[in-house]
C-alpha cells in the first residue's frame, strides 16, 4: 500500500487543497497494439491563405503491424462542409489520402510521473474546474522510427486577381517521409480499499514530415478546363513543405478500462505548396485495439 498527497486545483481562483490517499497500482504496463482503427467525427482543416479550402471532414485512420517493427499507415479523410463550396457549388469538396509504412529503429521504457484524475467537475455558471488528481510513478515506453509513403489531396482553390477571382478544383500528389516518435502507458491504481479505480492509458504517436508535391492540377470548378500554362507559371511555387502533428489513442483492453472505446484526438500544423500555412484537429473514437 502507498501514500500520496493529492493536489486540488481550483482554477479560477487559485487555491490548493490537499488530503492523504492511499493507493495500489493494479496494472503498470505499456502496450502496442498490432492493429488500430480511429474513426475522425470532426476534423477541421484550415488554410490560412486558400479559406475556400476550409473543411470539416469524417475520417478514418490507423495502422497495421506486418511483422516486428514495420507497419502499414492509413489516413483517409472526405468532407462534409466546405466553405468554398457554400458559395459555389460546383467545388468537389475536399478529400485527403495519406497512406505509408513506418520502420521503428529504436525502443526504450523509462520510470515517469504520471498523472492519475480521480474527479473533475467544472462549473460553467461560475466559470471555474475543479481538478482531483494525484502523481504516479509508472512505466512509460517509447519507439523511434521512420515513416513515408503517398500524399493526395483534391479540393477548392480560388485565384485572387485583380480582374475577377478564378475558382478551382485543385489536386496535390506526391511524397511524404520523415520521424515518428510514439509514446505509450498504461496505469490503473485502486484507491478507497479497492472500491475505487482510475486508469491513465493512452498511446501518442508524434511526427515530423516532409512533403514533396510535384503534381499540382487546377480545373475550372465550372467547365473543369485545366488552367492556362501562363496562370500557373505565375503562380508557381516549390514543391517542397512539411507538417508536425500529434495524434493521441486509446490501446487498452475493455477487461482494464472498462470501455470498449475511447476518445481520440489529433492535431498538425505545416505548409503545404499552394495551400499555404495549415492547421488541422479532430476528435473521435478509438474502435479498433488489438
Amino acid at each position: 500500500m502507498k501514500k500520496i498527497i493529492i493536489l486540488l486545483f481550483l482554477t479560477a481562483s487559485k487555491v490548493v487543497f490537499c488530503q492523504q490517499i492511499n493507493y495500489n497500482i493494479t496494472h503498470n504496463k505499456p502496450i502496442f497494439p498490432k492493429y488500430s482503427l480511429n474513426l475522425d467525427l470532426m476534423n477541421m482543416d484550415a488554410n490560412f491563405k486558400n479559406f475556400d479550402n476550409l473543411s470539416f471532414n469524417a475520417g478514418l485512420w490507423g495502422y497495421a503491424s506486418v511483422f516486428k517493427g514495420l507497419e502499414i499507415h492509413f489516413n483517409a479523410q472526405k468532407s462534409y462542409l466546405t466553405l468554398g463550396k457554400l458559395i459555389n457549388k460546383s467545388y468537389n469538396g475536399n478529400t485527403e489520402l495519406n497512406v505509408g509504412a513506418a520502420f521503428f529503429l529504436k525502443n526504450f521504457t523509462r520510470n515517469e510521473n504520471l498523472k492519475v484524475i480521480l474527479s473533475q467537475r467544472t462549473s460553467y455558471s461560475s466559470n471555474y474546474t475543479i481538478t482531483n488528481y494525484i502523481e504516479v510513478p509508472g512505466q512509460v515506453a517509447y519507439k523511434l522510427g521512420i515513416q513515408g509513403g503517398l500524399y493526395f489531396k483534391n479540393g477548392p482553390f480560388k485565384l485572387e486577381s485583380s480582374y475577377q477571382d478564378q475558382r478551382y478544383n485543385m489536386t496535390n500528389t506526391g511524397l511524404y517521409a520523415g520521424a515518428l516518435l510514439r509514446r505509450s502507458n498504461s496505469l490503473k491504481i485502486s484507491y478507497e480499499n479497492g472500491k475505487k479505480w482510475a486508469l491513465n492509458s493512452a498511446n501518442y504517436d508524434i511526427y515530423f514530415d516532409a512533403l514533396y508535391l510535384p503534381i499540382n492540377q487546377f480545373k475550372t470548378s465550372e467547365t473543369a478546363l485545366e488552367m492556362t500554362e501562363t496562370t500557373k507559371n505565375s503562380i508557381a511555387q516549390s514543391p517542397i513543405g512539411f507538417r508536425f502533428g500529434c495524434k493521441v489513442y486509446q490501446v487498452e483492453s475493455k477487461a482494464i478500462s472498462g470501455k470498449r472505446f475511447g476518445i481520440a484526438y489529433s492535431m498538425s500544423i505545416g505548409k503545404k505548396p499552394y495551400q499555404g500555412w495549415f492547421l488541422t484537429s479532430s476528435i473521435g473514437l478509438t474502435l479498433l485495439k488489438k
